[in-house]
């Protein structure tokens, strides 16, 4: 009986330290890396079936972006590196130049198109999520660095906003390595000197990537130096701050000084863009809707649920003393939220609240994410971390897997419609692509050199830089000039149609509603009235019309005035840049 109870007792024994051994290898470092490493790959290769699917800018601000690198590369083939550089200066004055920078050898090798800019940009996220990695890392460990990478690969925004050839993968890179050069000496007694150059080019970099690096930068080494005075760290201190920050001030100027106060005027222009705010300013129904468009669009449903988890646990865990968080840690922690939350707080109160242009405060909160996650238990609890496992895997999954029957890929959900970004349901679907070589061809045939095209309506795909890249890519110049938005009050037809006189061709789409997110249902609902009064005029032959569009065809109606002058063009009627 002894035996068989001891041989009971020993095969329990065995079975519970067996499943000890299967929890902790099912959750080991080991684990988290790959999955970080599955679920990087993942939106990694789903994103290039979306760039192959998609030849064209998908928006007014990525059409753009692709028709400056055009124009960078046809700046350096007729005159160098010179003639490029004098591009960077003189030109596009308003926005910082490190996209243009880091793209052209790639184009300049591969040849130009928006394909290999696309790459670019998702490779540079890569790089990015190894910033993020060793950063985490210094806080918390391997875990939590792998954590905060797999945190910030199933951020629909993130990747949405990697897939297209935005100003933002600049960065988004620089905020990254910014993190981690200050934790490299985190509270190091003696200093290296690759942390402080590491931190003074990633500095430069994201000054010379957008100026909301303002609204991040600062607020973290304004707490890493508080931090150092109040002697909880002993590094990064001041001196280390100044020498780093000389770096970043001699990368930067070349630009800066010449281009301070266009840039300036840009950012805070930008801030003020209504068309995409949610509502009254700092009401509480505008809050609330940030709040859905932030859980949506930036974190999408499974990390929404994952990281409320993850900070009652933490909230919780203090309260009942059960967790205690050292100082230099907690510090560390600071910091990261110091490069998100005031970016966040000034979106949230303010008027443009679209929410990709705070998608790069992601990088530092999933460095904090991680972190917290690590010291919490989410990711050595078998069962939390099991919770967390099954939520990222979730929403992983209906990121990258296409709706079934659906012609665009995905579908999404009755919310990603109401957002302008969508959500992680929509994140790989296929947007429509217009190509408007048709129109350049009809201008060759009617002859007419240096045209001005007006037009009247709006859509992801109809707007002044994307009608003028037929022209772009061929380096021949064009103007193009949107003749009314909703923005401006009510409609002034006699302007409107002395502007249409004025112009060699004009485009609008009659039956065109477009998304109600982006408000562009309002800027088409004059088009069918505007067809009917170029009707009647004398001035214009009978229109051409074109159909646009691969998923929902789209008849877009072209009329030419050969006798126009653009010189007579109304002062009110300017037309807009298209690089």
């Amino acid at each position: 009986m002894m035996n068989v109870t001891t041989e009971l007792w020993s095969h329990k024994t065995i079975a519970r330290k067996f499943s000890k051994i299967i929890a902790l290898k099912a959750f080991s470092d080991k684990f988290w890396i790959s999955l970080a490493f599955l679920a990087l790959t993942a939106v990694t290769i789903a994103g290039i079936f979306w760039i192959f699917a998609h030849p064209y800018a998908t928006n007014w601000d990525e059409a753009r972006y692709i028709n400056r690198i055009y124009r960078d590369v046809a700046f350096f083939q007729q005159g160098g590196i010179g003639e490029f550089l004098k591009g960077v200066i003189n030109e596009d004055r308003s926005r910082p130049p490190a996209y243009r920078l880091i793209a052209l050898p790639f184009n300049l090798l591969f040849g130009v198109n928006p394909t290999i800019m696309r790459f670019v940009s998702l490779a540079s996220l890569w790089v990015t999520c190894g910033f993020i990695y060793l950063a985490a890392k210094k806080i918390a460990g391997v875990k939590a660095g792998a954590f905060a990478v797999i945190f910030l690969a199933v951020c629909p925004l993130i990747i949405a906003g990697t897939m297209r050839f935005y100003v933002d993968y600049p960065l988004q890179l620089a905020i990254a390595a910014i993190l981690y050069f200050i934790l490299l000496d985190w509270n190091r007694e003696t200093e290296r000197k690759i942390s402080w150059i590491g931190f003074g080019i990633a500095l430069g970099l994201g000054a010379l990537a957008k100026p909301p690096i303002l609204l991040i930068a600062p607020p973290m080494m304004v707490v890493t130096l508080f931090l150092n005075w109040r002697r909880i760290i002993i590094r990064p201190n001041l001196s280390w701050m100044i020498k780093g920050s000389a770096l970043a001030v001699a990368i930067m100027l070349p630009w800066w000084i010449f281009n301070f106060k266009p840039a300036i005027a840009k950012a805070f222009l930008s801030g003020k863009f209504v068309r995409h705010s949610l509502g009254e300013k700092g009401s509480l129904v505008t809050l609330g809707k940030w709040l859905f468009a932030f859980s949506q669009s930036l974190l999408g449903v499974g990390l929404t649920l994952l990281f409320l988890a993850i900070i009652a646990t933490l909230i919780i865990k203090l309260l009942n003393k059960t967790l205690q968080i050292n100082a230099v840690t907690a510090g560390a922690i600071a910091v990261c939220l110091a490069g998100s939350l005031p970016m966040m707080m000034l979106s949230a109160m303010g008027t443009n609240q679209n929410t990709r242009l705070i998608s790069p405060t992601l990088i530092t909160l999933s460095v904090a994410v991680g972190a917290i996650a690590t010291l919490t238990g989410w990711t050595t609890n078998k069962w939390l971390a099991g919770i967390a496992t099954v939520l990222i895997c979730y929403q992983l999954t209906v990121m990258v897997s296409p709706t079934p029957g659906e012609i665009r890929y995905q579908k999404g959900d009755a919310a990603s419609q109401q957002l302008l970004w969508g959500n992680h349901t929509n994140t790989m679907k296929r947007r429509e692509q217009w190509d408007w070589t048709p129109v350049k061809e009809i201008v060759n045939q009617q002859k007419i050199t240096k045209p001005l095209i007006t037009y009247l309506g709006n859509y992801g795909t109809f707007n002044p830089p994307q009608i003028a890249l037929p022209w772009v890519r061929e380096n021949e110049p064009v103007s193009v000039a949107w003749l009314w938005q909703f923005t401006l009050g009510e409609l002034n037809w006699e302007q409107v149609l002395t502007a249409a006189k004025s112009s060699n061709v004009i485009i609008t789409a009659p039956q065109l509603i477009g998304g109600k997110a982006d408000k562009q249902h309002l800027d088409n609902q004059h088009n069918a009235e505007f067809v009917k009064r170029l009707e009647k005029m004398p001035e214009f032959s009978s229109p051409i019309k074109l159909m646009m569009g691969r998923y929902e065809p789209v008849e877009v109606w072209v009329f030419i005035n050969k006798k126009a002058d653009p010189s007579k063009l109304p002062a009110e009627v300017r037309p807009l840049d298209i690089f």
